[in-house]
């Protein structure tokens, strides 16, 4: 572990005088690594810089003057990317920031030596990974990059699409603050989509939507749904809790969380926000859904879905009507359950121009959106994977994107739509101090 310059010996004035010349880029990094605790050279450059030159440079100069330190270690014979933390300096101002005592020194040292010694330092990296492979998304996106209608996994006819953004990303400790220790994610999100005017999504197949188009009034066709934008009211959100599986659970584990998440979710716990599972291989993830498959074939009714009770403080007003309402309407049929939950694997990720925005969530049969979700429709859903994604692997459910969920959703802004809303996966507004990159004035 390599350390800067305390505050021992060190004068109020020199740390005031210091602050000064600190950037809203500086502040933005001591704010990430306060709520994140570490962050590697690779994500910090994702995040923040135009080149790993750039980031290099002040790095080191914010780590000569003691905001921020950094250390070097290795798992398994591998030495893992340079990692960066904050130091004394850092410590303190991010502390105020938040309206935290100002940590000892020795809290400080003791949190470095921690996260440099912890044995799940490789599933911080890949939680942190995902979420800046995200907000990379995000640009891409809102730069109207081109892409072939139905490859890029956003909705819309035109390689110009609309913006986006992720405007919240709690860690793990900050998400079991807010919503309980009832289940354990790996963080929390929430992607927020604003498309282009009129806009248009695929009908979900099997549903056929109907809105109100916000230029004319009329009905949109059951194959189309105009979805209003720049010009109107056309801001979407939707929350999501993360699972990050790294392969060394058994598929057995896995499966148990669904349960929780239903139980945590169905009974009022917590927001009712879909769970996104990413795994390392696409291998990986079809065994999953055989797993999750031959479970609810020899148990219909497993998970049990139980009957909300009362809506969760991150629920919008009317939630839990809706929620019993549609308890309801599905009663007759076949075991369903409330809790949504998608797969990915880390392999898909990689190989998406847009990532994690990319139209590559496979939704687990019995944990589909169903009539709430006006997902892609199956002729994008793009062509098959070579050996996994192939004839019989997921007939029923066509890989759908975040923006997807997000514009499946309700129009936060649109009142005739909250009160006929039927499922709610809304977060609330996130404050502004939850987007990561609050504090630069742009993305």
């Amino acid at each position: 572990m390599s350390g800067g310059p305390g505050s021992r010996g060190r004068s109020r004035r020199a740390y005031l005088q210091a602050l000064q010349r600190l950037s809203a880029r500086d502040h933005v990094l001591m704010q990430l690594l306060h709520e994140h605790t570490t962050l590697t050279s690779p994500q910090i450059t994702a995040l923040l810089f135009a080149s790993p030159d750039s980031a290099r440079g002040r790095l080191a100069r914010l780590r000569r003057q003691g905001w921020v330190t950094n250390f070097h270690t290795q798992r398994a014979g591998r030495r893992l990317p340079e990692h960066w933390v904050l130091d004394q300096w850092g410590s303190r101002w991010a502390a105020f920031a938040a309206e935290e005592g100002e940590p000892t020194p020795r809290a400080v040292r003791t949190r470095n030596e921690k996260a440099a010694a912890s044995s799940q330092l490789e599933h911080t990296d890949g939680i942190h990974d995902f979420f800046v492979a995200l907000i990379a998304a995000a640009r891409r996106t809102s730069a109207h990059d081109a892409e072939p209608a139905g490859s890029s996994g956003l909705p819309g006819p035109t390689p110009a699409v609309g913006s986006a953004r992720l405007a919240r990303w709690w860690s793990a400790a900050r998400t079991a603050r807010e919503v309980g220790a009832h289940v354990h994610p790996d963080g929390h999100g929430v992607w927020e989509y604003t498309p282009l005017p009129t806009t248009t999504l695929a009908a979900h197949p099997t549903t056929g939507p109907t809105t109100r188009s916000a230029a004319s009034g009329a009905s949109a066709t059951p194959d189309t749904v105009e979805v209003p934008g720049h010009t109107g009211i056309g801001l979407m959100q939707v929350g999501f809790y993360l699972e990050y599986d790294r392969g060394t659970e058994t598929l057995s584990q896995l499966a148990d969380k669904l349960s929780s998440y239903q139980k945590f979710c169905g009974e009022g716990q917590g927001p009712d926000w879909p769970v996104l599972i990413v795994v390392p291989t696409r291998v990986r993830e079809r065994h999953l859904h055989e797993h999750v498959g031959r479970l609810r074939s020899s148990n219909p009714t497993w998970p049990t879905a139980p009957t909300r009770a009362a809506p969760h403080p991150y629920d919008l007003p009317g939630s839990a009507d809706a929620w019993r309402q549609d308890q309801a309407a599905s009663s007759t049929q076949s075991a369903s359950s409330p809790l949504v939950v998608l797969t990915t694997s880390r392999e898909q990720i990689n190989a998406h121009p847009w990532g994690p925005a990319g139209q590559i969530w496979q939704p687990i049969d019995g944990f589909e959106p169903g009539k709430q979700h006006r997902a892609d429709s199956a002729d994008q859903a793009g062509p098959a994977e070579p050996g996994d994604r192939g004839a019989g692997a997921h007939p029923k459910n066509p890989s759908v994107s975040l923006a997807s969920l997000a514009a499946g959703r309700v129009n936060l802004s649109d009142p005739e739509a909250l009160a006929s809303s039927e499922r709610l996966w809304d977060p609330g507004p996130p404050g502004l101090h939850d987007d990561p990159l609050f504090g630069l004035g742009h993305h």
